[in-house]
């Protein structure tokens, strides 16, 4: 999976102008139900480092669950849809 060829990051760089591109990616990877492992193997990190993007996710929203940055991801996408496609 290429997200930037897929023209998906950049997408998702414009939803989530708070993260960097790394953490962007990694957030979706985990709302579509990714473990922290399995979201390393196709980014080609380390789970360390993964986990390191979950943090700074968490800060940055001020939560303390991967449950509630997908809950996050998956609001922000239905509100974009929502008054954004026609």
């Amino acid at each position: 999976m290429n997200l930037h060829t897929e023209g998906l990051l950049p997408f998702l760089v414009t939803l989530f102008p708070e993260l960097t591109k790394s953490e962007a990616e990694s957030l979706y990877l985990l709302s579509i139900g990714m473990q922290n492992k399995d979201v390393g193997e196709i980014k080609c990190r380390t789970e360390h480092t993964i986990k390191k993007n979950i943090i700074a996710m968490f800060e940055k929203f001020n939560v303390n669950k991967q449950s509630e940055l997908r809950i996050i991801y998956h609001c922000r996408l239905m509100t974009y849809m929502t008054f954004n496609i026609k």
